[in-house]
């Protein structure tokens, strides 16, 4: 039994600061348990600093379980526009606060217009009720333990995304069934070309994968138009699905990349965007780390497994070598409970 809401009909405000498809996949689960937990609730997420996808790439993934996004709010600096921006809020019964940064969770516990005000700091610092278990390291886990101090009941977030029926029929048509399809992304955005793992390693796992009977899928995001040509050049029977390598345009429309995804039986990615989008898609899914958390960042998924550089003394991608990730993906395809063959139509 949950507790009675504060102010039942007062609404639900998420606040994020830069919101990006990562952390906006992450909300999914948050806010599907917080819609079972308070279903008649209206909930506003608000992008403090910059866009939202939620208005955006996933705004109908979204919309069943946000009623209003806000962009661009200015609720951190300067100062006196944040106070002024946050006192013209509309009053919540319940603000839950995503932020790390202590300045900007101060001023929100002290101007924004609520009835309860929850935070993850260390130690649930400012935050109105405090989890009885530790800290979470994980983001998600840190807002679903304020959602069940809150209600006083266990949280569940689990839940399939539902596809429009175009994203479904557009990846049966791109990857059609028959072949046993391994994906693989490769990319990370060319600002933080860090977190990608070096592209002739993961040409030598889809030939890898070719020679063992499998088709090799490359997925590439809007912001790894870069590695089309390099790609395309390095492993020319790979299929690269919803990608037009003469007019360099890669993959843009986020139903259709998870549609895409559960057609793999599994996929090998970086620490990156299109991690997220796999990890949504249901299917096994190995994503390598380096100089990223990945115990604060990791996609959620039912079959998720990661590689960390850390693991083979080092920070940096290159650390991470090919073997070890042919290793670690084929026992998580071994362990998952159903080929990926059954289950296209």
């Amino acid at each position: 039994m949950t507790e009675p809401f504060p102010r039942p009909g007062g609404g639900v405000a998420l606040i994020v600061e830069r919101h990006g498809l990562g952390d906006a996949f992450i909300g999914l689960h948050f806010l599907r348990a917080l819609q079972r937990l308070y279903p008649e609730e209206e909930v506003s997420v608000i992008a403090s600093e910059g866009l939202s996808p939620y208005r955006r790439s996933m705004a109908r993934v979204a919309m069943p379980l946000v009623d209003r996004v806000i962009e661009n709010a200015r609720i951190k600096t300067p100062l006196r526009q944040a106070i002024r921006n946050m006192r013209a809020m509309p009053r919540v019964a319940v603000v839950f606060d995503h932020r790390s940064n202590y300045r900007a969770v101060l001023l929100a516990r002290l101007f924004y217009p609520c009835d309860i005000y929850l935070c993850a700091l260390p130690w649930y610092w400012l935050s109105a009720r405090r989890p009885r278990r530790r800290r979470p390291h994980h983001r998600l886990d840190r807002l679903m333990a304020l959602l069940e101090a809150l209600a006083g009941a266990p949280a569940d977030g689990d839940g399939e995304i539902a596809l429009a029926p175009e994203a479904t029929a557009a990846a049966a048509r791109l990857l059609p069934a028959g072949p046993r399809y391994v994906g693989f992304a490769p990319g990370a955005t060319m600002t933080d070309q860090q977190r990608r793992w070096p592209l002739d390693r993961f040409v030598a796992l889809a030939e890898a994968a070719a020679s063992e009977g499998a088709s090799p899928v490359f997925l590439l995001g809007p912001a790894e138009r870069d590695l089309l040509a390099p790609l395309r050049a390095k492993a020319p029977l790979a299929l690269t699905p919803g990608c037009d390598v003469v007019a360099g345009r890669t993959l843009e429309d986020v139903e259709l990349t998870i549609a895409l995804g559960r057609r793999l039986a599994g996929a090998v990615s970086n620490d990156c965007g299109m991690a997220h989008l796999l990890a949504a898609a249901g299917r096994p899914l190995l994503v390598l780390f380096g100089p990223s958390d990945a115990e604060r960042w990791r996609p959620v998924g039912a079959h998720v497994g990661i590689l960390t550089a850390q693991q083979f003394g080092g920070r940096r991608m290159e650390s991470i070598p090919v073997e070890a990730v042919r290793t670690a993906f084929d026992r998580l395809l071994a362990g998952a409970t159903a080929p990926a063959a059954e289950r296209i139509a």
